[in-house]
């Protein structure tokens, strides 16, 4: 870090393209990956995302910021999910929710991930039904093309769903999730 931070001061910017610099900083992303293992998970993403912001200030070629960012980035996706399975289980659902559309967001998959497939569990536990309702089409989506490694969670919502399909009077389409995906 120390390095890193003397050189800055010069402002040279033709030392951004050197092996020795991108060393350097490989080392300061490494090093902090490692010390941030024993801090808690919301001072871990503050120092990840404090390190992205510095990747993209220092003027790094895309490739090589894209990489160093994404490692980052998957580590801070990491951190998110404890936090949001520890809300979850604490029955903090709103909470929980709200960091796996976070999460989601922070993934950029075309296909439903973990953190689509949590938030639409806890959106189901919640038991708002005219909520749920109204995102039936987004539902149906996920339970179609998600992962077959996501069965449990599939599962779990085509349960939870047709069970808030039959509270709203909609005994036809709920019989047909649990025909279709049960």
């Amino acid at each position: 870090n120390d390095a890193i931070d003397e050189i800055n001061t010069y402002d040279i910017s033709a030392i951004v393209d050197t092996s020795e610099y991108r060393s350097l900083w490989s080392e300061k992303i490494n090093s902090t990956i490692e010390i941030c293992r024993t801090k808690e998970n919301n001072s871990a993403i503050a120092e990840f995302e404090k390190l992205i912001s510095s990747i993209n200030a220092v003027g790094f070629d895309n490739v090589y910021a894209t990489t160093k960012c994404t490692l980052l980035q998957n580590n801070i996706i990491e951190r998110k999910y404890i936090i949001a399975r520890e809300l979850e289980k604490g029955n903090k659902l709103h909470e929980a929710a709200t960091a796996y559309k976070e999460i989601n967001a922070l993934e950029k998959k075309r296909v439903p991930t973990l953190s689509a497939l949590r938030f639409i569990l806890c959106k189901l536990k919640l038991g708002d039904t005219s909520d749920i309702l109204q995102h039936k089409d987004k539902i149906y989506s996920l339970l179609k093309n998600a992962a077959q490694a996501f069965k449990a969670e599939k599962d779990d919502i085509a349960y939870r769903f047709s069970l808030a399909l039959l509270k709203a009077g909609e005994d036809k389409e709920a019989l047909s999730i649990l025909a279709d995906y049960l």
